[in-house]
């Protein structure tokens, strides 16, 4: 009957040891920072304060407007006109220059907690290593002790 025990054990055991892979901390970071919901969000987020930032980096480009005519007289042509104007009204109080400074903040914000992110989940991937190690050691140790 234990030997049926044993038997039965190594049969539901085997899928597991011989799927099995051993996994280095560096590519368990690797795999949970590319994995990650919140990373994903976060670089996101980062994509949309950059085009934010080139937005309102555009709203300060003067107004350009440009003009061209030929006139007729009596069947012939006469003079060309041509001319240019370019324009911006500047004051000191400006919202544009305000809107440009929040999206500079705003970029360099949603950076750092892109990084704080990743510090965040490599630790956290870290401390989880460490507990497995842990756990691998005592199951030595009981294993060990068991068979003195």
């Amino acid at each position: 009957m234990r030997k049926m025990k044993k038997i039965l054990l190594i049969l539901l055991f085997l899928p597991a040891i011989i799927f099995a892979q051993t996994y280095e901390l560096d590519d368990l970071i690797e795999l949970g920072l590319q994995n990650s919901y919140e990373m994903q969000t976060e670089s996101l987020n980062i994509i949309d304060s950059e085009a934010n930032l080139r937005s309102s980096l555009y709203t300060v480009l003067p107004n350009v407007s440009t003009s061209l005519g030929k006139t007729q007289n009596n069947g012939t042509w006469g003079d060309i006109n041509s001319g240019l104007s370019i324009s911006e009204s500047l004051y000191l109080d400006e919202p544009r220059f305000f809107s440009i400074r929040n999206a500079f903040l705003t970029k360099d914000n949603d950076k750092l907690t892109y990084e704080d992110f990743k510090k965040n989940i490599a630790y956290n991937i870290f401390k989880k290593f460490i507990n497995v190690l842990q756990a691998q050691k005592r199951i030595e140790i009981k294993q060990e002790n068991h068979k003195l």
